[in-house]
């Protein structure tokens, strides 16, 4: 996959990397989107804040936040301990970079989703209902793939409510397990104080 202007400002402000394996040409490209995409601000705040985040200084100079980016690398993942949009939320969220870090770096990096959508498509526009526009196409397709998402909502909300049934089951029966043996010792004391009684008549 080739990259492009947004996947190098999304490397840019991934405080993991900072891009720093980004050339001249693929700096100033990341740049001029981040000015693009931040045209409230001022241009000259906004460059100053990328140097201070490249250089971790200024505000940017916290030793303990920048630990937290730290990968982590085992036999059988890499993970941080703090996901990159997470990081700006965390510990930057009044920094002009703050919205537009957020959004490249929530972005997803793969084309999965259009590819299912494509999939969801070619099922609803076949060949056998070849005329139907693409307004209407891609309602259905909406519709469709929504649907999905509502059924697999549903089924795990219909499961997190068997999983609290059963909880609650279990507490009854616990509860009266307890009663139970608290009425099996009531009867027990009962029963011997009546023996004692009966002996004590006997001796009288």
């Amino acid at each position: 996959m080739t990259c492009t202007s947004t996947h190098n400002a999304a490397y840019l402000l991934d405080p993991r990397y900072t891009g720093d394996n980004l050339n001249s040409d693929e700096l100033e490209g990341a740049i001029t989107l981040i000015l693009n995409l931040t045209v409230a601000q001022d241009n000259s705040q906004i460059i100053g804040e990328i140097t201070n985040f490249r250089t971790k200084s200024n505000i940017f100079n916290k030793p303990l936040i920048w630990s937290a980016t730290k990968v982590v690398t085992s036999a059988y993942k890499t993970s941080s301990n703090i996901t990159p949009a997470d990081w700006w939320t965390s510990w930057f969220s009044t920094s002009a970079l703050h919205d537009v870090a957020v959004k490249l770096l929530q972005m997803p990096a793969s084309a999965a989703s259009c590819e299912r959508n494509w999939s969801t498509w070619r099922m609803v526009h076949s060949k056998l209902r070849n005329r139907l526009l693409t307004n209407r196409s891609g309602k259905l397709v909406y519709i469709k793939y929504n649907l999905k998402l509502l059924e697999k909502s549903n089924s795990q909300t219909s499961m997190d409510f068997s999983r609290e049934q059963e909880q609650e089951t279990e507490s009854d029966i616990s509860s009266e397990s307890e009663e139970q043996d608290t009425y099996s010792d009531s009867n027990k004391s009962m029963d011997m104080d009546s023996e004692t009684d009966k002996e004590e008549d006997t001796h009288t």
